[in-house]
């Protein structure tokens, strides 16, 4: 099962550049909805691992690029809620790809200046 996730994940990663493609994402990000579906039906565990580890780093990447002191709270939800809402919106949108339910998990998340941080 490893096996299978890791081959997808390389050829997503590498194929759109063997290719001499321009693309703004890479990884697993880029594929499909019903892709995630599929390798999640074949091992979830796994597959929650690779895409809730991009998830994790597009999302921070997002907050430490911005430039406005804005961020969105990643604590407000924990993994396991976001790997359900990104399961759902999956299930919900077949069509569209992994980054979009990230995009929107994102957009669902509270944001804060730096200054206002409501944490100690």
């Amino acid at each position: 099962m490893r096996r299978l996730i890791l081959a997808v994940c390389l050829a997503v990663v590498w194929g759109g550049c063997a290719e001499g493609k321009h693309f703004i994402v890479g990884g697993v990000g880029a594929l499909s909805c019903a892709k995630y579906a599929e390798m999640y039906r074949v091992d979830h565990i796994h597959t929650g691992q690779v895409f809730g580890a991009w998830m994790h780093g597009y999302i921070s990447a997002i907050n430490t690029t911005r430039g406005d002191g804005v961020y969105s709270d990643m604590a407000a939800k924990t993994p396991e809620e976001m790997m359900q809402f990104l399961h759902k919106y999956c299930n919900d949108h077949p069509l569209g790809n992994f980054l979009d339910g990230v995009v929107e998990l994102w957009k669902s998340l509270p944001f804060y200046k730096y200054e206002d941080d409501p944490r100690p």
